[in-house]
């Protein structure tokens, strides 16, 4: 018998980014939002294991963001080498405008 999977707001559960493949997955527990004890608020990346969690209590909108916030620090951190080159800032505003990107 297959397994039922598990609904998801966003409908994503991997994403390839510059050749690495990330598991993403939305949550709605405190304990897994938590990055070495630190709330990591929306969402974060665990780099090594290749995982974005997302905090399913916040609106599809503001998860979507949070989703390209977090793709923003994969892209980042793999083009430099494991290195962080972007602060939160100039990832924030990467990920704002890339909710306004409309394709026609």
């Amino acid at each position: 018998m297959k397994k039922k999977q598990k609904k998801t707001k966003l409908g994503i559960d991997k994403v390839q980014v510059l050749g690495h493949t990330f598991k993403v997955i939305e949550t709605d527990k405190d304990e897994v939002l938590l990055d070495g004890g630190r709330n990591v608020a929306l969402g974060f990346i665990r780099y090594f294991d290749s995982v974005i969690y997302i905090d399913s209590r916040q609106s599809i909108e503001s998860m979507k963001q949070t989703f390209f916030h977090e793709l923003l620090h994969a892209i980042d951190f793999i083009s430099h080498n494991e290195q962080i080159a972007y602060d939160e800032e100039t990832v924030n505003v990467l990920a704002r405008g890339l909710m306004t990107v409309r394709i026609n």
